[in-house]
């Protein structure tokens, strides 16, 4: 029996073709807490998230403290500005503990 061409290629397995997957898409990791962020001039602001937070442990509520306002993120610098804070996922491993300073010298540790 004699095959021609196109049926010949039922027969043949095409060669495989080295294909790239796209990388595995994982889920973003949930911040182990939040700073909301004060800035320096709003007291009454600061007094309040400080009352309405005090039970949330995965929540510190700080003033700003950077000199220089240039240094944080555009999106932090606009909501310092508009609304006097600004919510940003804590940073730090588990374990490690950071010290936080506060309005008036005062030192809270602050577990990240």
């Amino acid at each position: 029996m004699r095959l021609d061409s196109a049926q010949a290629g039922l027969f043949v397995a095409p060669a495989p073709i080295a294909v790239r997957l796209p990388p595995r898409k994982t889920r973003p990791r949930r911040p182990r807490g939040w700073l909301v962020i004060v800035a320096r001039d709003e007291d009454e602001i600061h007094a309040k998230l400080r009352r309405v937070l005090a039970a949330d442990r995965h929540t510190r509520v700080i003033f700003d403290r950077r000199a220089n306002g240039a240094r944080n993120h555009p999106w932090v610098a606009r909501s310092l500005r508009i609304h006097g804070f600004a919510v940003v996922p804590a940073a730090g491993g588990k374990g490690r503990t950071r010290q936080t300073v506060l309005h008036g010298g005062e030192h809270v540790g602050a577990s990240a």
